[in-house]
């Protein structure tokens, strides 16, 4: 098999090994409920969760894939040395795609 197969696969390839989906929604959601009640408390707010809190988790979701990618394309060189079973290193995931 060709490692230059389709954009899809190789979108699935990176986010199950660097940034795996069903571990990040979790501690994204967590992270961020734990850091706005904690806040909401402190500034003597009643705890709430509405649609800004959903808002807020997607966007430390969002901050967590932005910040995994820019580490992934700022070592791309040095990882090809030292960690060539990595996807970008390996050639499975492209560093346009990332």
């Amino acid at each position: 098999m060709s490692l230059t197969k389709a954009l899809p696969y190789r979108l699935a390839v990176y986010f199950t090994e660097r940034f795996p989906v069903l571990v990040y929604i979790p501690f994204s959601i967590i992270l961020y409920l734990c850091l706005s009640f904690l806040v909401q408390l402190i500034s003597g707010v009643d705890p709430v969760f509405d649609q800004y809190g959903v808002a807020g988790c997607l966007t430390a979701f969002l901050f967590m894939l932005l910040i995994r990618t820019f580490d992934d394309i700022k070592d791309v060189d040095l990882d090809h040395d030292i960690f060539p079973d990595r996807p970008v290193s390996r050639g499975a995931v492209l560093i346009k795609d990332v």
